[in-house]
């Protein structure tokens, strides 16, 4: 097991104006600028149209905070839908 190292090398400081954050990626580094500084919003949510920075925001939105993502779910007659007790899948399934 790795000992937390408190004096490890950031070498990937943030160069916005203000900002004091250091990575020690560089990848690191470009998802903080693109999601913080530049702030663009690539990933969009199929069901309310919300947009995000990264794609593990809208994987976390769409399982846990989307207000829309029972509506799908529950929206099928319930003919349609099938028994709770025929299908072993468990109840709470990734929608994408």
């Amino acid at each position: 097991m790795e000992v937390h190292n408190p004096t490890r090398e950031y070498p990937n400081p943030c160069e916005y104006k203000g900002c004091t954050k250091k990575f020690v990626r560089k990848t690191c580094l470009l998802r903080h600028e693109q999601s913080v500084h530049v702030k663009s919003r690539n990933w969009q949510c199929p069901l309310c149209d919300a947009c995000f920075a990264r794609k593990d925001t809208l994987r976390r939105h769409t399982e846990d905070g989307c207000p829309k993502r029972f509506e799908l779910r529950h929206s099928a007659p319930a003919s349609n839908r099938p028994s709770p007790l025929s299908n072993p899948a468990p109840i709470f399934q990734r929608l994408m």
